[in-house]
């Protein structure tokens, strides 16, 4: 069985809500956004999806073994 660490249903990137709506850029940023974090998000959920901890341990154990090599 195969488990991934992806979360689809949080949000990983996100624009506070704090902005000035006085201010043109604050009053017009979270929606000029939006889009672009919206389809930036959806392509880490599938970048992240094809991944698993059995493919992290084997890039840890490369790189650990790179720099004891360089090490000698």
């Amino acid at each position: 069985m195969e488990t991934l660490a992806v979360y689809p249903e949080k949000e990983v990137l996100h624009v506070h809500e704090t902005f000035n709506q006085d201010c043109p850029v604050g009053a017009n940023i979270s929606a000029s956004l939006f889009l672009i974090f919206e389809e930036a998000e959806k392509q880490l959920v599938l970048t992240l999806s094809s991944k698993n901890l059995q493919d992290l341990i084997k890039v840890m154990y490369t790189r650990y073994n790179k720099n004891k090599a360089l090490e000698k």
